[in-house]
């Protein structure tokens, strides 16, 4: 299993890194949240959430961009977000990126301010990036899992 997520790490990592440049340390978390799971099925259902979630929280976050908030009300709304991601983090992955990804995006617009547009794009692109690679990454894991024969 450390050899899987290390695999998908570094090779989505890499990939970010070649793709897009900015944010590539999305595209590593991504494809670990890809490959984490007892089986290849939960892998997969987790690498959906991660995706799913995580696009319908950059429509979240765009929202909250849009609104231009102040400095303490990014805060304010950043520690509602965290405990939001809390309560849902152990029971369903995919509600938490809803709580996960606009927290993400506005603590890194409220540390070095960039376009809006262009955080958002890199999230939903690193995303992308990540899940892919992991989802290949544990499924060719598998594969070589039950090619290798158990002593």
């Amino acid at each position: 299993m450390t050899a899987t997520v290390g695999a998908a790490a570094l090779l989505a990592g890499i990939a970010g890194a070649l793709l897009v440049g900015t944010h590539w340390y999305w595209a590593m978390v991504g494809a670990v949240a890809a490959v984490g799971g007892a089986h290849v099925t939960a892998r997969l259902i987790r690498g959906v959430q991660r995706l799913t979630g995580t696009l319908l929280g950059v429509l979240i976050a765009a929202g909250l961009l849009a609104l231009q908030l102040p400095p303490w009300l990014v805060v304010v709304v950043a520690v509602v977000m965290q405990a939001g991601a809390e309560l849902f983090v152990g029971r369903n992955y995919g509600i938490a990126m809803l709580f996960i990804t606009p927290l993400a995006l506005l603590m890194v617009s409220l540390a070095s301010p960039v376009a809006p547009e262009l955080l958002l794009r890199d999230r939903v692109v690193e995303t992308v990036i990540g899940v892919a690679v992991g989802t290949l990454v544990a499924v060719v894991s598998a594969a070589l899992r039950r090619q290798t024969p158990r002593s």
